[in-house]
C-alpha cells in the first residue's frame, strides 16, 4: 500500500501532460471557437457599439457605424478575436470558459456583462473628468503665480 501511495506523485508528474489535454494550436483554436460561440462576443460588440453610439447625436449614429464595419468587418473582429483568445489562454482555460459559460448560471453571467463595462465605463469617465479638472484647475493656478 505505501509503494502504492509512494508512486502516485510520479505518476501524476508523468501523466499530467495528457490530464491536462493537449495544449496545441489546434485545441486553443477550437476551444477559443467554443468561447467565442457561448460568450456571444459579436453580440457584446454591437452592444458596446450601441452604447457608444448613444452619446452621438442621433443623424451621426448609424454614419458612425457604417465606418467602423468598413474599418473592423465582422469577419476580421471575430479573427481578432480569435487571435487574443487564443494567445491569452490555454485550451484547458478556454474550455473550462466555454463550460461556464454553457451553463444557466455562466449565461446569466454574460447577460450582464454589458452592463457591467457600461456602468464601469460611466464611472471612469466621471472619475477622469473630476480629475481632468481638478489638474485643470491646478496647472492655471501654476500658471498664474509664475
Amino acid at each position: 500500500m505505501m509503494k502504492r501511495m509512494m508512486m502516485l506523485p510520479v505518476l501524476l508528474v508523468l501523466c499530467g501532460g495528457a490530464l491536462a489535454g493537449d495544449d496545441t494550436p489546434e485545441a486553443r483554436e477550437a476551444a477559443a471557437e467554443c468561447f467565442m460561440r457561448v460568450s456571444n462576443m459579436e453580440k457584446s460588440y454591437e452592444s458596446a457599439m450601441k452604447e457608444l453610439t448613444q452619446q452621438m447625436p442621433a443623424r451621426e449614429r448609424q454614419k458612425f457605424k457604417n465606418m467602423m464595419d468598413n474599418l473592423v468587418p465582422p469577419a476580421m473582429l471575430k479573427r481578432l478575436y480569435l487571435e487574443s483568445a487564443t494567445r491569452t489562454f490555454t485550451a484547458q482555460e478556454l474550455n473550462a470558459m466555454c463550460d461556464f459559460y454553457s451553463t444557466e448560471l455562466g449565461a446569466s453571467v454574460m447577460s450582464k456583462m454589458d452592463t457591467y463595462v457600461a456602468n464601469t465605463m460611466s464611472i471612469m469617465q466621471q472619475e477622469i473628468a473630476a480629475r481632468m479638472e481638478t489638474m485643470m484647475r491646478q496647472d492655471a493656478k501654476g500658471t498664474r503665480a509664475r
